[in-house]
């Protein structure tokens, strides 16, 4: 997804808050630069096994 605008953001904003909306519980996992060379990625394939699970 590109964003070419301030209103391309808003549309991304917009979007993501109804999805999140429709969960009650969140849990976010870091996707920076120094997190993924900390395995952040993995860390969060693991915990959406996990919650599959149970």
């Amino acid at each position: 997804m590109e964003i070419r605008s301030i209103q391309d953001l808003e549309r991304i904003k917009l979007k993501t808050r109804q999805t999140l909306k429709a969960h009650r519980e969140r849990i976010l996992v870091c996707g920076g630069t120094g997190c993924k060379a900390s395995a952040s990625k993995q860390i969060a394939e693991n915990l959406q096994k996990a919650v599959e699970r149970h």
